[in-house]
């Protein structure tokens, strides 16, 4: 299934592409993976059926592209893979992450891709509309972690003034 998510991040966004690039260039991008994964797949296991997406499926891996940008646009392609319960791997998702302007204090961090259930969530319980919703919240976890890494820490290239003291349009959830 198609999934786009969409958060604005209080920085220009020659701040929010040096500061993607630095993110990039360490382990948050992964880490920010891992931790919206699993806290949505953790999540619907203790709010859901008793076996909601046919086992204890969990990230195994995140893949990340080099930072490809120009002058009003700055983006990252990336691929989740998960292990399924019968130890299976499949991708999760493909997506693109980019950054775009959206003002000179704001820019808009974007993901869009194609999202693939675990197998066997449909016969465990979850339906096409339960699965989208689960598709959106872990993409929408995943932006507020990267919203707020980015926001958090503005890149030297920043003034130091208002503009650039980061933080997350709206307030981000929760960092891992």
């Amino acid at each position: 299934m198609f999934v786009r998510g969409q958060v604005q991040v209080a920085v220009s966004f020659a701040v929010a592409q040096a500061r993607l690039a630095e993110l990039a260039r360490g382990d948050e991008l992964l880490r920010a993976s891992y931790g919206a994964y699993g806290q949505m797949i953790s999540g619907l296991a203790q709010d859901g059926p008793p076996d909601p997406v046919g086992g204890a499926s969990r990230l195994a891996g995140a893949w990340f592209g080099d930072l490809a940008a120009d002058r009003d646009r700055a983006h990252i392609a990336l691929r989740w893979e998960a292990i399924a319960a019968d130890g299976a791997l499949f991708p999760v998702l493909d997506a693109d992450l980019a950054l775009t302007p959206a003002g000179e204090r704001a820019t808009t961090l974007d993901l869009a891709g194609v999202y693939r259930p675990p197998p066997g969530a449909e016969r465990n319980g979850l339906n096409p509309v339960g699965l989208q919703r689960v598709a959106r919240a872990i993409i929408q976890a995943f932006l507020n972690r990267m919203a707020t890494a980015i926001g958090s820490n503005p890149s030297a290239e920043g003034n130091g003034g208002p503009a650039d003291q980061g933080g997350s349009l709206p307030p981000a959830a929760e960092a891992p």
